[in-house]
């Protein structure tokens, strides 16, 4: 794909996501693309050939430019497991800190592509479309297995369904925190809502702790464990 067709694929992903985030999918049309694309009707069918193919590519561009480093490294390999409580509750939160800190966006953000992500995904979420079930695969599925693992490490009393129900919370909570630190902000001011993202993912992880250790737990293995390698300014 040459230099310009790649710029061009670009341009259009990247209306097509400020499209579908303003107006949803079925209030977007691929007329409406192009226009704010500023590029031909005709390259839309060229590069994408149907708006429901489009939609999955807009995904996978957000997936790739957004989370997909974040994700790739809060992955334990497939014959690894967490050897006790307190490595599991370390890889929980350093999957935390880098998730968090990577979805987190203020209500001032000028970052177009990011600021589309959290519209375009909660629209999505509560039943994504079959389309998009192979992509949430590939993005999600690793990282939520490992979340299983240290779930299933912290609660060995729990059965399969249980695990999964957990992991997919705790994945969950740091997600929608992240996407809603700018309606925290709108409501709050920022002022009210001026902690870093230290220490909002710390409160995020205690949260988490509280409800898989039942408490008191949760308190004595975090102490054993020390903050080197992140950062707290």
């Amino acid at each position: 794909m040459s230099a310009s067709s790649t710029d061009t694929r670009t341009a259009l992903l990247e209306a097509a996501a400020l499209c579908f985030a303003e107006h949803g999918y079925s209030g977007t049309s691929m007329r409406m693309i192009a226009d704010r694309a500023q590029r031909p009707f005709s390259l839309i069918t060229h590069h994408f050939k149907t708006k429901e193919a489009f939609y999955v590519e807009v995904f996978r561009h957000m997936f790739q430019n957004v989370l997909q480093t974040t994700l790739k490294h809060q992955t334990l390999p497939a014959d690894v497991w967490p050897r006790d409580k307190q490595e599991a509750v370390q890889v929980l939160r350093e999957a935390y800190h880098s998730i968090y800190q990577e979805v987190s966006l203020g209500p001032n953000s000028s970052d177009r592509l990011r600021d589309c992500w959290p519209r375009i995904w909660l629209q999505e979420s509560p039943a994504p479309r079959p389309s998009l079930h192979p992509l949430l695969k590939e993005y999600f599925g690793p990282t939520l297995t490992t979340f299983c693992k240290c779930v299933q490490t912290l609660r060995p009393d729990l059965g399969k369904a249980e695990v999964n129900l957990l992991a997919t919370s705790v994945l969950g909570i740091v997600l929608s925190h992240g996407f809603l630190c700018g309606l925290n902000q709108v409501v709050f001011g920022e002022k009210e809502a001026s902690e870093n993202f230290f220490q909002s993912a710390e409160r995020l992880l205690d949260l988490c702790l509280y409800g898989l250790l039942n408490g008191p737990e949760t308190k004595s293995i975090k102490a054993k464990m020390t903050h080197k390698n992140f950062d707290q300014t």
